[in-house]
């Protein structure tokens, strides 16, 4: 239980912390508050969201299928971000590793671009 629990806590932190950072390093500061806010609150919502229908499809199915329904969604949910959501630009390098054209005079510690 503890080994699973550490899995699901390393998981947790990837899943908070990976698109926090993006959001601190792209949004402007004057909107970083009210972004974060709704960030957390689409979060939340989510949460709830998740329990009520896992709560319903595990007693419509099983928590078997319930499991597998959370995991249908998940991909899913993975796929269209892929798709929709605009790559982040790091100082002439792309998110996967293709080296840009253009030069860049950004410093190091510059905001990334969203192209």
């Amino acid at each position: 239980a503890v080994v699973a629990a550490v899995g699901i806590g390393v998981c947790g932190s990837v899943v908070l912390v990976v698109p926090q950072t993006v959001l601190q390093r792209v949004v402007p500061n004057g909107f970083l508050g009210r972004i974060g806010a709704v960030f957390f609150a689409v979060e939340a919502l989510s949460t709830l969201v998740g329990v009520v229908a896992g709560t319903l499809v595990a007693e419509a199915v099983s928590v078997r299928g319930a499991a597998f329904v959370a995991a249908g969604v998940t991909a899913v949910g993975a796929v269209v971000g892929a798709v929709v959501v605009p790559r982040v630009t790091l100082a002439g390098k792309r998110s996967n590793d293709q080296v840009s054209d253009q030069t860049s005079d950004r410093s190091p510690g510059a905001r990334r671009r969203v192209e």
